[in-house]
């Protein structure tokens, strides 16, 4: 056994040209062109990542920044006194640095800066509807107090 179909044999014989024709899948014949399958490019399945709500993307990076916020903040505080920008200033120094810790890392770092910066834009938007968003306290000056 020569290992080419009896039909290519009967053709061509036992040759050079009967192995080409063998191994180019033509049988005798013109062959059609294969239809191309051609991607969707409208609806695309995601490549998963870290998206979906879990406890582990969520409530645990939260839990943490929660637990050293206050740390960090009083550390800051040398920094934050001469930012005039009264109450919210060091909110605005920690939402900075997260905001920029979620563009330069990944993983649950990334989960844990985007908490921070959640938490933060909320403190600030809290301040803003109580009022005492702008106005120093204590000897910091102020941009919209009017003092």
């Amino acid at each position: 056994m020569t290992g080419l179909p009896s039909n290519i044999i009967k053709k061509y014989g036992v040759s050079k040209k009967a192995w080409s024709v063998f191994r180019s899948g033509k049988r005798g014949g013109s062959t059609m062109a294969r239809k191309k399958r051609s991607k969707g490019s409208f609806f695309r399945r995601g490549k998963g990542g870290d998206s979906g709500v879990s406890l582990m993307n969520t409530a645990a990076p939260a839990a943490l920044y929660g637990a050293v916020r206050e740390p960090i903040a009083n550390a800051l505080t040398p920094l934050t006194s001469k930012i005039p920008l009264g109450d919210v200033s060091d909110e605005i120094v920690l939402g900075t640095l997260a905001y920029f810790g979620a563009k330069k890392t990944s993983g649950f770092m990334r989960n844990l800066c985007r908490s921070a910066l959640v938490v933060e834009s909320a403190r600030i938007g809290e301040s803003v509807r109580k009022g005492t968003a702008f106005t120093g306290t204590g000897d910091q000056s102020s941009l919209f107090s009017g003092r």
